[in-house]
């Protein structure tokens, strides 16, 4: 893997395993403030991505892939945007959050009639 992954991707990816920076640390041997700078800054060092890969278990591509959304269910991914607005985020962050998991409520509807957290739309 040679791609730069963008912070805030591997930050999902964290969140969405419920994993703390601080855990993150202890499971990888990168220090709390590496992985601080990593997620505000992203990273083309395939070292890092593959230690933090492995520390989360995922595969160092799916840190890409899963950024773009791919492979998400639709509840799924209103549980991770949950989870992170709840894992502490900064109020900058925590309102960008909201932000994107109330877009993706009003735009992404099911052939069925519900939104994607199974509610009726009327």
């Amino acid at each position: 893997m040679n791609k730069r992954v963008e912070g805030h991707k591997i930050k999902l990816a964290r969140t969405a395993k419920g994993i703390t920076q601080q855990t993150l640390s202890d499971l990888s041997g990168l220090s709390r403030p590496t992985i601080s700078k990593i997620e505000k800054e992203g990273t083309d060092n395939t070292e890092y991505i593959e230690i933090i890969a492995k520390a989360i278990k995922i595969d160092p591509n799916e840190l890409e892939k899963r950024a773009n959304w791919e492979g998400f269910s639709p509840a799924k991914l209103m549980s991770v945007l949950e989870q992170a607005i709840q894992s502490g985020l900064t109020e900058h962050d925590k309102q960008l959050t909201l932000e994107m998991l109330d877009w993706f409520r009003a735009r992404i509807i099911s052939k069925e009639g519900q939104d994607v957290a199974g509610n009726d739309k009327d």
